[in-house]
């Protein structure tokens, strides 16, 4: 007996196709943009990378910055994603001890994202001009990242063992120490040589900017 495919059958087949072949650019492009820049970096290049002609490439994306604001929201929504911090937060320790093991959570998991942290970076560096570069950065609220350690930071100031501090404050924290620790994981990368035999200073040094961040937010 013949069986025939439905309609719906066939169209999921195709998306499922096409999101393959969109991931498989996305993942040429980035490597190319991480290693030459995303204005040195031409369509022809990454369909040469992909050994498909250009014009294949235009029917998933019609500019490759198309492509570099997908790989940035790609890239925003992974760094979020920090595992363990809904836990730590459900301990029974207090504001402080549960920011200071989120704020180790957070570091490890960005030095398992270096890729991504550096790409960010490139991205900024290339859109921040832009007129659309506002909507490609969500609000700090939007963050998982950012909700967990206001909560932490919240009940620490509440139990007495962070210091006294303001709502903006409090997010001015959060916000200063995600970009802190992204220049220093990105400025340690670019010159790691340089930082290790010069300073015998190492991605896993970074770990004391996390204790003095600490340490400020500690409540006497």
């Amino acid at each position: 007996m013949f069986v025939g495919i439905s309609a719906r059958q066939t169209q999921a087949s195709e998306s499922a196709i096409k999101q393959k072949r969109r991931t498989k650019i996305k993942q040429v492009a980035e490597r190319l943009f991480i290693r030459q820049g995303i204005h040195e970096t031409s369509m022809q290049q990454i369909a040469d990378e992909l050994g498909m002609g250009r014009r294949t490439i235009y029917h998933y994306y019609n500019t490759k910055e198309e492509i570099a604001i997908d790989i940035q929201q790609d890239f925003l929504g992974r760094l979020q994603a920090v595992d363990g911090l809904d836990d730590v937060l459900q301990t029974p320790k207090a504001g402080f001890g549960k920011t200071e093991a989120m704020l180790e959570l957070v570091l490890d998991h960005y030095l398992r994202h270096i890729s991504e942290i550096e790409y960010l970076n490139e991205f900024d560096r290339v859109f921040k001009n832009a007129e659309s570069y506002e909507f490609t950065t969500p609000e700090l609220e939007q963050y998982g990242v950012y909700r967990l350690l206001h909560a932490a930071l919240n009940a620490g100031i509440a139990d007495g063992s962070i210091r006294p501090m303001t709502e903006r404050e409090v997010s001015g924290t959060i916000l200063t120490i995600n970009h802190a620790l992204f220049a220093l994981i990105t400025r340690i990368v670019g010159r790691r040589e340089i930082f290790k035999q010069t300073y015998d200073y190492d991605l896993k040094d970074i770990r004391m900017l996390v204790n003095l961040i600490a340490y400020g937010l500690k409540n006497g």
